[in-house]
C-alpha cells in the first residue's frame, strides 16, 4: 500500500525537497544526509511507496528498525529531504514516483531532483 505516514508534524509553507537517492555518484544520498545534519532536521515522514525493497535499517548510535526512505524537515529553511538508504530499481521506478508526486502535490512540495543516471541527447 503506497502511502506517506507522517510521525512529526513540521510547519511547513512551501517546501522545497531535496532528493537523496543513492545514485550516480551518491550526489543526492550525501546532499540529503549533509543537510539533515547541518539543520538538525526532524524525522517528519516514512514512505511506503511499491518499489522499494522490503527492508529495515537501523543507525549505529540508534538500534531503532527504520524504514529505508524517510523525509527529514526544517521549518526555519521550509526544507525537506529525503533520507533514502536503498535504491529504487528501474523497473520499478515510474510507480514509486507517482506515489511520491501524489504526495509532492498534495502537500505543495516543490521537488529538487539530484540522482539519476546521465541521458545522452541525438541531434
Amino acid at each position: 500500500m503506497a502511502r506517506i505516514s507522517v510521525i512529526d508534524e513540521v510547519p511547513l509553507t512551501d517546501p522545497v525537497l531535496v532528493e537523496g537517492f543513492p545514485g550516480v555518484g551518491l550526489v543526492g544520498k550525501i546532499t540529503a544526509d549533509h543537510l539533515i545534519d547541518v539543520h538538525g532536521m526532524t524525522h517528519h515522514a516514512n514512505v511506503h511507496c511499491e518499489g522499494l525493497p522490503r527492508v529495515a535499517t537501523y543507525a549505529e548510535a540508534d538500534g531503532a528498525l527504520r524504514t529505508p526512505v524517510r523525509l527529514y524537515a526544517d521549518p526555519e529553511t521550509d526544507l525537506i529531504a529525503l533520507q533514502s538508504d536503498v535504491p529504487v530499481k528501474p523497473a520499478a521506478a515510474i510507480e514509486f514516483a507517482g506515489c511520491l508526486a501524489g504526495w509532492f502535490e498534495e502537500s505543495n512540495v516543490l521537488p529538487l531532483y539530484l540522482s539519476g543516471i546521465d541521458r545522452v541527447c541525438e541531434n
